[in-house]
């Protein structure tokens, strides 16, 4: 695993552990990917033409796609490997203007992103960490901790682009779109891609020894409502 992938996920992963406390019960490892039989595929339907290409070439389209499309709708999971504690994460817009919510242990932090301002509204853990007040919108800057600790889990691309460097295959496209492996042969998950129109994702699944994501991309294109909370 590259030192980048290491290190999106140790962000996480300690922010995870800041907030849990003790640790929990080890999680359930999250299923092998396995390759599909790719005498199945018939290269005269090759749709957007993503299975067609190399992994990192696939990797490349889908992230420029991603760029173009602009504003989705992220929703999925964090899971630390160490302590099996697992954070939630809802958001929706596009990488400039955009709202999220992060769950751990069934306590909310709301962010709002708009261009250079964000207003954060952090949960009681969250907040004695930052020193804002909990429950209560705060003014920061879009680089202030308050909202950095959360990447790249809440910002798709860079999600995508950090935790699928190694790209190393593709199954068979089906049912309209096609998985890209990661890791060898799939061992470390996979990023199902769309095989017609651009080629965007639908869902990302990832474990390793640091931790598991699974998170899923819907109502790409969409204008997002990002209503800030307040003046800043």
């Amino acid at each position: 695993m590259t030192d980048r992938r290491i290190r999106a996920l140790a962000v996480l992963a300690a922010t995870v552990a800041l907030l849990a406390g003790c640790a929990g019960a080890p999680a359930e490892p999250v299923p092998t990917p396995t390759t599909a039989d790719l005498s199945t595929y018939d290269p005269a339907d090759h749709g957007n033409g993503v299975a067609l290409l190399p992994p990192p070439g696939a990797r490349d389209s889908v992230i420029r796609a991603m760029r173009a499309a602009g504003a989705v709708e992220l929703a999925g999971s964090y899971r630390d490997a160490a302590s099996g504690r697992q954070l939630q994460v809802s958001r929706i817009g596009d990488e400039q203007r955009w709202t999220a919510e992060v769950t751990v242990d069934g306590a909310a932090t709301s962010i709002v992103v708009d261009e250079g301002d964000a207003w954060v509204r952090p949960s009681p853990a969250v907040a004695g960490q930052l020193a804002l007040p909990a429950g209560q919108w705060s003014c920061v800057s879009p680089e202030d901790p308050a909202v950095q600790r959360w990447m790249p889990l809440v910002q798709p691309v860079d999600l995508v682009t950090e935790l699928t460097s190694d790209a190393s295959g593709l199954t068979a496209p089906a049912d309209g779109s096609v998985d890209l492996l990661l890791g060898e042969d799939g061992a470390a998950g996979v990023l199902t891609v769309a095989t017609s129109g651009p080629a965007l994702p639908s869902r990302l699944v990832r474990a390793d020894e640091v931790g598991a994501v699974d998170v899923t991309f819907t109502n790409w294109g969409a204008e997002p409502d990002v209503t800030p909370p307040g003046p800043c």
